[in-house]
């Protein structure tokens, strides 16, 4: 298996990475997918394990953005997946320091995500990996 980064230019391998995000988070449903594909801003990308036959087995999201008022930039970790028949192996793990090591590269002060509180692994990968919670809770209202 390797680590592979894909671009909007990378249509065919994204469409992969969301088919696994549709199957974990039952999201981004396969009729709006070419839809999703041509929306896909500029600053994002995604991680992923890539087995040989070329199946994502795991992936993440990571959308660059700018804080104006802190005068910084993060990455916004989202829809963190790992094929359910490939858990144990630490791909969430490999996916989140490549991460880490590519914001060091490119100077990004810190990186964000939120985390359900029912994804005790999950949870736990992202603390052990250094991951502090903000003692918030994400609030959100449909328009």
């Amino acid at each position: 298996m390797e680590l592979r980064e894909f671009h909007a230019e990378n249509k065919t391998e994204i469409a992969s990475c969301l088919a696994l995000i549709r199957t974990e988070f039952s999201i981004a449903d396969k009729d709006k997918e070419q839809k999703i594909l041509s929306h896909l801003p500029e600053e994002c990308f995604f991680i992923s394990m890539v087995t040989e036959k070329k199946k994502v087995v795991g992936t993440l999201l990571v959308t660059k953005s700018y804080e104006p008022l802190k005068l910084v930039y993060k990455y916004v970790i989202d829809y963190v997946v790992v094929d359910s028949s490939y858990r144990g192996q630490k791909i969430a793990t490999k996916l989140m320091e490549y991460v880490i090591e590519k914001a060091k590269v490119e100077a990004i002060s810190y990186l964000e995500l939120t985390s359900n509180s029912k994804r005790k692994i999950a949870r736990h990968i992202y603390q052990k990996l250094g991951f502090q919670s903000k003692g918030t809770d994400v609030f959100k209202r449909i328009i």
